[in-house]
């Protein structure tokens, strides 16, 4: 009897492993569940998505992602060395703002996207009257 429970147990355990790792336990964090759909707005026959310009207030510039980057990694690299005043939570939501309906954290190999660059602090401080 002890071995039958003990291969009930090994069964659930495997399949809620499966199951964690190819669906996934945590919440939809795009909101897209059907819990949280948002109310559906009609849309114009024709009308066609517009891209939003990226705020003026940051520069950027575009780069196609390769693998294994991340946004912090590209960002660091376009600084080149420089110090990076912007923390992690900043780079990763001016991020965002620039590529509107993108998530920072699902970027994907050969898109071209919009990274943040910051001025140099050296340079901020010496224009400063």
């Amino acid at each position: 009897m002890k071995q039958v429970l003990v291969f009930g147990l090994v069964v659930v355990l495997a399949f809620s492993v499966y199951y964690d790792l190819t669906e996934g336990t945590l919440p939809d964090r795009s909101g897209t569940g059907a819990a949280d759909a948002p109310e559906l707005q009609e849309e114009t026959p024709g009308a066609q998505e517009q891209e939003v310009p990226p705020p003026l207030e940051i520069s950027y510039q575009e780069v196609i992602v390769q693998s294994g980057h991340t946004v912090y990694t590209i960002v660091q690299a376009l600084h080149q060395g420089q110090v990076i005043e912007a923390n992690f939570e900043r780079i990763v939501t001016d991020f965002e703002l620039l590529n509107p309906q993108t998530d920072a954290h699902a970027i994907q190999t050969g898109q071209t996207y919009r990274f943040p660059i910051y001025p140099d602090q050296a340079q901020l401080q010496s224009q400063r009257p």
